[in-house]
C-alpha cells in the first residue's frame, strides 16, 4: 500500500475479528504488538438461557416459596436441592457434582435478574476478547473453588447462584486492566469500579445472610490466580514470555483446589463456626432466624438421593 500524503502508513486494513491500538508506549510497541481477537460469543448467551429456563423448570416443579422464606420470588429450598444445589452433607456423600450445578441455578427471579444483568454486561465483551475456549474453564474453576470453599465454611447453608463465577470474571477484568493499563484509557477509572464492585459485594453479604461471601470470595481468588497466568488479552512486550506466569499460576491452582477439596472431605461437621460471620454478622440480628429456616428444610431434604 501507499504512503498516505503526510508520508505516514495507512492504518491497518478493517478485519472484524481485529482491534488496534495506535498508541504507542514509549517506543516499545507498535500496532502488531497490542492487537486484539474478537471471538465469536455463544457461552454467555447460552448460559443465560440455560440459567431462565432452569428457573422456569424450578418454579413449576416446586412453586413459589413465601416471601419470609425466600425473598427473591422463588422456589423453596427443597426444589433448589432437588435440582443440585450446594448441600454440604450430600456433596460429602458423594454428589460432587454440587460443586458445579448451583452455578446454573437460582434462588428467584430478583437473584436471577441481578446475576443476568452483571454476567450480560461483564461478560459478552470479556467472552469477545478472550474466547469460549478461556471463559468455560475460567467459570468452572471460579465456581467450582468458591463452592467448596462454602460448602467448607457453610456446611448448614444451600447456596445456588453464577455469584462466584461472576466474581471471578471481576477478578480477570481487574488483571486485565492493571497489566494493560498502558494502552487502556481511564484504567484506574476501571480498576476502582471493579474493587468497588467487590467490596460492594462482600459488604452486602456481611449484613443479609442470603449472600454467600465464601463463594464470591473463592470465586474472586481464583480468577486473580487464572488471570495472572492466563490472561492473554493483549501480549505487552513485557510479557512475551507467559510461561513462568502460568506455571506459578497453574501450581497456585492446584494447591488452593486440593487444599480446599481435602479439607471438605476429610472434616465432618462444621470446620469453623466462627468463619459464618465472614458471611453475616451476628450483630445484624438476621442471622439466627435464616439459619433456622435453612436448616430445618435441610433436615427434611438431607435423605434425598
Amino acid at each position: 500500500a501507499e504512503k498516505g500524503a503526510a508520508g505516514k502508513k495507512p492504518p491497518p486494513p478493517e478485519d472484524t475479528r481485529k482491534i488496534y491500538f495506535s498508541k504507542k508506549i514509549k517506543g516499545k510497541l507498535n500496532e502488531r504488538d497490542v492487537e486484539m481477537t474478537q471471538y465469536f460469543v455463544w457461552f454467555i448467551p447460552l448460559l443465560s438461557l440455560v440459567q431462565v429456563i432452569l428457573l422456569i423448570v424450578m418454579i413449576v416443579v416446586g412453586g413459589f416459596e413465601s416471601f419470609e422464606r425466600n425473598p427473591f420470588g422463588g422456589p423453596p429450598v427443597a426444589t433448589l436441592v432437588q435440582f443440585g444445589g450446594k448441600h454440604t452433607e450430600l456433596i460429602r456423600q458423594g454428589q460432587v457434582w454440587r460443586l458445579i450445578t448451583p452455578i446454573f441455578l437460582h434462588s428467584g427471579i430478583v437473584h436471577l435478574l441481578i446475576n443476568l444483568c452483571m454476567q450480560i454486561m461483564s461478560g459478552l465483551p470479556s467472552e469477545r476478547y478472550h474466547g469460549a475456549h478461556f471463559m468455560i474453564p475460567l467459570y468452572l474453576l471460579c465456581g467450582l473453588f468458591g463452592n467448596a470453599l462454602s460448602a467448607l465454611f457453610l456446611p448448614s447453608r444451600v447456596t445456588v447462584g453464577v455469584s462466584s463465577s461472576l466474581c471471578g470474571l471481576f477478578g480477570l477484568m481487574l488483571v486485565d486492566v492493571l497489566q494493560n493499563h498502558e494502552v487502556m484509557p481511564g484504567w484506574k477509572q476501571q480498576a476502582f469500579c471493579l474493587v468497588m464492585h467487590i467490596v460492594v459485594i462482600v459488604a452486602i453479604g456481611a449484613i443479609l445472610p442470603s449472600l454467600d461471601n465464601w463463594a464470591h470470595s473463592g470465586g474472586f481468588v481464583m480468577g486473580l490466580m487464572i488471570a495472572i497466568g492466563f490472561s492473554t488479552r493483549i501480549e505487552l512486550a513485557k510479557r512475551k514470555n507467559q510461561i513462568p506466569y502460568r506455571v506459578i499460576s497453574a501450581v497456585a491452582i492446584v494447591i488452593a483446589l486440593g487444599v480446599v477439596l481435602v479439607l471438605l472431605f476429610t472434616v465432618s461437621g462444621d470446620f469453623c463456626p466462627v468463619c459464618a460471620n465472614i458471611n453475616c454478622i451476628q450483630a445484624t440480628g438476621l442471622c439466627d432466624g435464616f439459619n433456622a429456616n435453612i436448616t430445618d428444610l435441610i433436615n427434611n431434604v438431607a435423605m434425598m438421593g
